[in-house]
């Protein structure tokens, strides 16, 4: 072992990136984003002013992926405004981030940078983070909410707000729920659709818009079979068995995608298309995705869905404020639009990523990606001067957690002499676009 461990700091080693069935799951927070790799790690990217990536201290953020903790066994996540939940696979619940309501469900006001598990429970089975709140289901059909409750967006029958996991109601079963701005949308077993929270904008979806019309508990919606719900911040979206796509709520930027920008206060099917699997929405706009792996977007004033390049294999999508996430069916991560806090997972904080960006595959540096393949660097380790083999393009300094120190462009040689002794990432981009990692000492 001793022999292994030498070898292992003496010798460099080299991670080609390989894209192939990386990603098991995303959310797409307000300006962070947060992934699960299908080895059970957590990776998170963005802002972090409040703690909302898992990881580190407060800050404004990370443009590269940082690892949240060393856990391997988160099965899902969700995030907002600037709060994340997520469940393990032994059934327990942990949240993290901007707690002022009391959205993190842990008992306390304070904001937590690192996941802090909720209450003792080791039955959850699915979790949905609000605007200020967030809503679970437990495996033996319970409902259970927490957080703000100024509109009723908690379903417990009054506007109490609480910071522990409360039950709503008595009934066990229910399948699925979604939390928007200050509504909920919900599916119980037989698929039929509930719903309550504020129905400023008919949200809800009861027939009635406006002030005082709010709805405290869950009320049914409507009877049919219902497959996918989606509760954005002020409008309301569905997809029913046979494939069709409903949308109810404030519709200002064409946010319903039916062509106009008038207000829905009833659940309306939206065009004649019946091959609609999932939907993901933000206050701004939606986008969907077709079971021939299409991704279409409509809203921020424009009213009618248009197709998101030409691709058709694309497995599922999660939109955040400004942001887009989605995976395609081999496991690669791709973000688009806006990136100011590097949420698209572009690495850097240009403003506006205008095409779909091609995410790489962050390596732990404690798993077995790494490998003894060809050598981009050397020497290692190094008391300062770092060369680059010839058709590295740009080169960017990193800590052994994902963090850029400094970017190198166009050079053969980098200089580390006055950076502290000990492990770094260096990211190499060539000509190609080949993205690959290496790890090297500095002595």
């Amino acid at each position: 072992m001793k022999t292994k461990l030498l070898l292992f700091f003496l010798t460099l080693i080299y991670v080609q990136i390989s894209f192939a069935q990386c990603w098991k799951t995303i959310s797409a927070g307000n300006y962070h984003s947060i992934g699960i790799k299908n080895d059970g790690t957590m990776w998170s990217w963005g802002w972090n002013q409040y703690g909302q990536l898992g990881y580190g201290p407060f800050g404004f953020g990370n443009y590269i992926k940082g690892q949240v903790g060393s856990s391997n066994d988160w099965d899902s996540v969700s995030a907002n405004e600037d709060h994340t939940f997520a469940i393990k696979t032994d059934g327990t619940l942990w949240s993290w981030g901007y707690n002022n309501y009391g959205q993190l469900g842990n008992g306390n006001y304070n904001n937590q940078s690192s996941p802090v598990q909720i209450g003792t429970s080791n039955n959850w089975m699915k979790v949905s983070a609000g605007y200020y709140f967030g809503i679970a289901i437990k495996n033996d059909g319970t409902l259970w909410a927490w957080g703000r409750n100024d509109l009723y967006q908690l379903g417990t029958g009054d506007n109490i707000w609480t910071t522990e996991p409360i039950q709503i109601g008595t009934d066990n079963d229910w399948m699925d729920v979604d939390a928007g701005g200050s509504h909920c949308l919900a599916l119980k077993n037989n698929g039929s659709l509930w719903a309550w929270g504020s129905n400023y904008y008919g949200t809800v979806g009861n027939g009635f818009s406006g002030f005082s019309v709010d709805v405290a508990s869950p009320i049914l919606i409507n009877n049919g079979i219902w497959l996918k719900i989606e509760a954005a911040q002020n409008h309301s979206m569905a997809i029913k068995n046979d494939g069709t796509r409903w949308a109810w709520g404030n519709n200002y930027q064409g946010e319903l995608g039916n062509g106009s920008n008038n207000e829905l206060i009833l659940p309306t099917q939206i065009g004649s298309d019946n091959n609609w699997t999932d939907i993901s929405s933000t206050s701004r706009f939606t986008v969907g995705l077709k079971s021939d792996g299409t991704i279409w977007k409509w809203g921020n004033f424009n009213y009618s869905p248009a197709q998101i390049e030409t691709d058709n294999n694309w497995d599922s999508i999660s939109a955040g404020g400004y942001h887009l996430l989605a995976i395609k069916n081999n496991g690669d991560l791709y973000g688009i639009y806006n990136n100011t806090y590097g949420q698209t997972g572009s690495g850097e904080n240009t403003t506006t990523i205008s095409n779909l960006y091609l995410n790489n595959c962050p390596t732990s540096l404690s798993n077995n990606e790494f490998t003894n393949k060809k050598i981009l660097s050397f020497p290692n380790p190094t008391s300062g001067l770092v060369n680059l083999v010839e058709g590295i393009i740009e080169a960017r300094l990193l800590t052994s957690d994902g963090k850029v120190i400094k970017t190198y462009k166009n050079q053969n040689q980098i200089d580390i002499s006055n950076f502290s002794k000990g492990i770094y990432l260096i990211q190499l981009t060539d000509s190609y676009g080949n993205i690959s990692f290496e790890k090297i000492i500095k002595n």
